[in-house]
C-alpha cells in the first residue's frame, strides 16, 4: 500500500497567510496588549487546529480548497487556541512554549491573562461577523468545556493528572 498524503501539505498554501491574517485581525491601538497579544504568533506551531478545520471544508466540498468564510473560522480557532494556551501559562506558571519565554514572563501576569482575554473576544466578534449561529454556539460550548478541563485541571492532586481512568 501506498503512503498517506501529508495533511498540512495538503493545505499549505491556506496555511501560509493565517499568521500575517491573524496579526491584521489582532491589531489593536494599546501597544502593550497587541505586543503581547502577537507574542504568541511569533513562533508559529503545528497549526493543527487551522489544518482540521481547512481539511474538514475540502472534504465537505468535494476537494476544492476551503472559502473565505472557512479560511476565517481557521484562523478564529488558533486565535482561540493562543489565548486558551496564553492562559494555561499563566495558570502551569510556564516559563517557555515553543521555545521562547511565555508571554506572562515577558508582560506579567496580567496582561498576559488580558492578551488571551483580548483573543477571545476577537475571535468571538469575527465569529459573530460569519452570522451562523450553530458555528456559534459550538466554538462557545468548546471554550466552555476548555474553561471546565482547566478547573479540573486545578482542582486535581498531582497522582490524578497522571491517571487516565
Amino acid at each position: 500500500p501506498g503512503s498517506l498524503p501529508d495533511p498540512f501539505a495538503l493545505v499549505q498554501p491556506q496555511l501560509r497567510p493565517l499568521d500575517s491574517s491573524i496579526r491584521e485581525l489582532v491589531g489593536t491601538d494599546h501597544p502593550v496588549l497587541a505586543a503581547a497579544a502577537h507574542h504568541f504568533f511569533e513562533r508559529a506551531g503545528k497549526r493543527f487546529r487551522p489544518t482540521l478545520v481547512l481539511l474538514s471544508s475540502a472534504a465537505a466540498a468535494g476537494g476544492d480548497p476551503a472559502d473565505a468564510r472557512q479560511q476565517r473560522l481557521a484562523e478564529i480557532t488558533e486565535m482561540i487556541h493562543a489565548a486558551s494556551l496564553l492562559h494555561d501559562d499563566v495558570i502551569d506558571v510556564a516559563d517557555t512554549r515553543r521555545g521562547a519565554k511565555t508571554a506572562h514572563r515577558i508582560y506579567g501576569n496580567k496582561v498576559a491573562v488580558l492578551a488571551g482575554d483580548f483573543l477571545l473576544a476577537r475571535a468571538s466578534l469575527l465569529l459573530a461577523r460569519l452570522k451562523d449561529v450553530q458555528v456559534v454556539e459550538l466554538l462557545a460550548t468548546v471554550i466552555e468545556e476548555m474553561v471546565q478541563g482547566e478547573m479540573m485541571q486545578v482542582r486535581a492532586l498531582p497522582q490524578q493528572l497522571l491517571e487516565f481512568e
